[in-house]
Parts: structure tokens; sequence; C-alpha cells
């Protein structure tokens, strides 16, 4: 549990001084990692901007270094959003990963409906 704090701190120490030591860091925790994900939880209920309805909201998780993967799930007004960002050497078929997603959430939602029911 306390892993991602530590992470987290190193991260910002090596922000602080400058950009050549931001980017030794980068390239160091870069190379230690071939992907990232994020889930970026927003409102329940929509929200507006400048007096105008956001019906939909996306985002793409930030890939420094060399990452071949970054996948980012959003969740706003009751939907979820996927986002996947690939090296087609590395997944050349990004499109079975939003469906491997899709059936998933698909098969929890049922099954939420059927633990409702009982």
């Amino acid at each position: 549990p306390s892993e991602p704090m530590v992470n987290y701190a190193i991260l910002i120490a090596l922000v602080l001084p400058g950009p050549k030591v931001e980017s030794v860091g980068r390239q160091l925790f870069g190379s230690k990692a071939s992907a990232v994900m994020t889930n970026g939880p927003c409102p329940r209920e929509e929200i507006s901007l400048a007096g105008m309805a956001m019906r939909s909201m996306m985002f793409w998780v930030p890939q420094s270094a060399r990452l071949g993967l970054g996948v980012s799930i959003l969740s706003y007004a009751g939907q979820v959003r996927l986002g996947v960002a690939t090296d087609s050497g590395l997944v050349p078929d990004p499109q079975s990963i939003i469906q491997a997603f899709q059936e998933e959430m698909t098969a929890m939602m049922t099954e939420d409906v059927q633990t409702f029911k009982r």
C-alpha cells in the first residue's frame, strides 16, 4: 500500500531540481515499465462548463519515455470510456483490448443486476 506513495515522492523529488534531473528520472522509470494504466473517476452527474452541459468526457493517459501501451478509463455521468494508445508492434490489434473490456463490463453489470434482484 505504501509503494505508490513512495514512487510519487521519488517522482516529485526528481522534478524539483529541473529538466536535466527530470529527464534522467523519466528514463529510469520509463525503462522499468512497458505500460501505464489509469482510472479517472469523475462526477456521477452531468456537469456544465460555461453554461453548456458536458455530455461526455475523455482523456488519454500520459505516456512518457518509451512506454508501449497506455490505457485510460474514465467514468462520468453513468458512462465509462476506455482509451487505448499502443505501439502496433506490441499490440497489433488494440480493438481486442477494448472488446475484452466491454465484455467484462457487461458481465459485471449482469452480475450486479442478478445480485440486486435477490
